[in-house]
């Protein structure tokens, strides 16, 4: 979330409103650093006290910052952001610990990463691999995690297998094309949920 504009008068005062008008009442800073402040909030909908973090604009289109922001966030219920650079690492040397491992997969490929194109939504769109590598070297069972809000605050989630041992050759097109499939199936369910900023169609795939 935004602060202060750096091409304005907005006071940090005005982000009080807006997180009141998201549910979030009683707004009032408990901390600030360089990158932003803290506002301790009354989450309305659930009934309790949250502490929201508020990134000042100046860094708000930073893209080193709001990885780091993202990574923070998704650790702080005891989960390890692993960067993508570093995964094969992290699975060889934990290789004899019992784990789960949660795949981001549905965001875009660089136009030079490998990739995988199936029809989606109508048309060519190309997805991450190696789910199914990943799943041959542990021996393990993939899940697709499907979540539907309920209501603010309140969600649901089913696990469905879309891969288990024994592998075949051809289980990492198999494992791709079968997330490919349910992840559909819950956007035309509920569009809503779905992440469209993602730009899912950056580029189109090449001619043969």
């Amino acid at each position: 979330m935004a602060g202060e504009r750096t091409d304005g008068p907005t006071p940090w005062s005005a982000i009080v409103d807006e997180l009141a008008a998201a549910g979030f009442a009683d707004g009032r800073e408990v901390g600030r650093g360089a990158s932003g402040k803290v506002y301790r909030c009354y989450q309305t909908s659930l009934g309790r006290t949250v502490a929201i973090k508020v990134l000042a604009d100046s860094l708000a289109h930073d893209e080193s910052v709001k990885e780091r922001f993202l990574r923070e966030a998704r650790a702080r219920f005891g989960s390890r952001f692993i960067p993508r650079k570093e995964f094969i690492f992290d699975l060889m040397s934990r290789a004899d610990k019992a784990r789960t491992y949660a795949l981001i997969a549905d965001q875009t490929p660089k136009e030079k990463d490998p990739k995988q194109w199936t029809h989606f939504l109508n048309q060519e769109t190309a997805f991450f691999t190696g789910a199914g590598k990943i799943a041959q070297f542990l021996d393990a069972t993939v899940l697709y995690v499907s979540m539907r809000r309920l209501r603010r605050g309140y969600y649901s989630v089913r696990l469905s297998e879309i891969g288990a041992p024994p592998y075949d050759q051809g289980a990492d097109t198999l494992i791709v094309e079968r997330y490919a499939r349910c992840l559909e199936q819950d956007i035309r369910d509920s569009p809503a949920d779905w992440l469209w900023l993602q730009k899912k169609w950056k580029y189109a795939k090449a001619l043969d």
